[in-house]
């Protein structure tokens, strides 16, 4: 769908229907790419596609394509997080499951990847991967927890491992908590986080200092029933943009700027106003060489 179909909106408002679901459906990952641009599709499984931006449909509030046509997925196998294209400098992948383990993986691992997928992963029965990052191999990292909190960690905690390895634990988890979030700490952005019922903030990067893994980490946004869990946390400058998705298929496309920086214990303020029952799936930044191209 392409960006320039959604205008920018001031903080707090409804958006507009971006994609066209069924009752049955939900939307869960929203990714920003162009069309000569490669995709990277990780799944439950473990396992990763890749996929050219042209091979997607694009009409707004289209009903697009079942991913089962574009890449072949085994029996309850589905794609589970979207990554664009390998930017300059990139030489590890990163992947944090929602049980909080954590794997560093060379990037020349994805040296010629097509549809047919490969695995890259070994995960647990019940677990599944929460987020993937590509980061330069000295990186800091952001390990958020649905029920508010945040471990900065350096990736060098964690030894390369082969494509079949599991992983270490990366984040400690209280019980019914689980990682949604997982991002690079870089100069000149602040990060975000929003909850399920639309409420977030940015914070600046200082606030959390950098721990070993494993730890619990610290709170790093209030949570109340009026917020709902959170949803995760993104690396965001002022002259970016934020495409926010809904469960139901509402988007909005909001400045960063209109995102009020705040301090990492208080709450929020109201992102994007929500119809009852409908919840945030998830968020893309919107960088500005996306929007030219």
């Amino acid at each position: 769908m392409p960006l320039q179909d959604y205008r920018v909106q001031q903080r707090g408002g409804k958006g507009v229907k971006g994609v066209a679901t069924k009752a049955e459906d939900e939307i869960a990952i929203i990714a920003t790419t162009t069309t000569h641009r490669t995709l990277y599709l990780f799944t439950n499984k473990g396992r990763v596609f890749g996929v050219r931006g042209f091979s997607l449909p694009e009409p707004k509030t289209g009903k697009g394509k079942l991913v089962g046509t574009i890449i072949t997925l085994e029996k309850e196998e589905k794609v589970v997080a979207i990554k664009d294209s390998l930017l300059g400098g990139t030489k590890f992948i990163f992947f944090v499951t929602k049980q909080g383990t954590a794997k560093r993986l060379p990037v020349e691992e994805l040296d010629g990847l097509t549809r047919a997928g490969r695995r890259v992963l070994g995960i647990s029965e019940g677990d599944d991967i929460s987020r993937v990052r590509f980061t330069s191999g000295t990186d800091d990292l952001l390990l958020t927890t649905a029920l508010g909190q945040t471990l900065r960690v350096n990736e060098e905690e964690f030894r390369p491992l082969g494509r079949q390895a599991q992983g270490v634990r990366g984040i400690r988890l209280d019980d019914g908590d689980s990682v949604v979030g997982c991002d690079v700490v870089s100069d000149g952005r602040h990060v975000l986080f929003i909850s399920e019922r639309g409420i977030g903030k940015r914070t600046s990067y200082d606030e959390f200092t950098q721990h070993h893994r494993a730890g619990y980490g610290v709170r790093a946004m209030k949570l109340s029933e009026k917020t709902g869990d959170l949803v995760g946390a993104w690396g965001v400058q002022d002259d970016e943009e934020i495409i926010v998705i809904s469960s139901k298929g509402r988007m909005v496309r909001i400045g960063a700027q209109e995102i009020s920086t705040l301090s990492r214990t208080a709450t929020g303020y109201m992102i994007v106003t929500l119809d009852e029952g409908d919840t945030v799936a998830d968020i893309s930044i919107v960088r500005k060489d996306d929007d030219e191209e």
